[in-house]
């Protein structure tokens, strides 16, 4: 029972650093998707707008703290 759980741990682990690349922290991949958009580039599968959500309130967030950040971003699932 006790590897089990180190072995849980450890996918919530996994889970959570793989959430905090997706959506989280400068250069977080939600953000650089919305900025090539913003280029022109076509981004064939939408995001899913929770997770998108999640980008945003993380860079308003740290927008509120003083950090220096890029302009907000704009979410759309086109």
């Amino acid at each position: 029972m006790e590897n089990l759980g180190n072995c849980l741990n450890k996918a919530q682990q996994t889970y959570q650093n793989s959430m905090n690349k997706l959506s989280k922290g400068r250069g977080n991949v939600i953000s650089q998707i919305e900025r090539f958009r913003e280029l022109g580039v076509e981004v064939k599968k939408p995001i899913n707008p929770d997770i998108a959500q999640l980008s945003v309130d993380e860079l308003e967030s740290e927008n509120e703290k003083g950090e220096e950040k890029p302009a907000a971003i704009k979410i759309s699932n086109r």
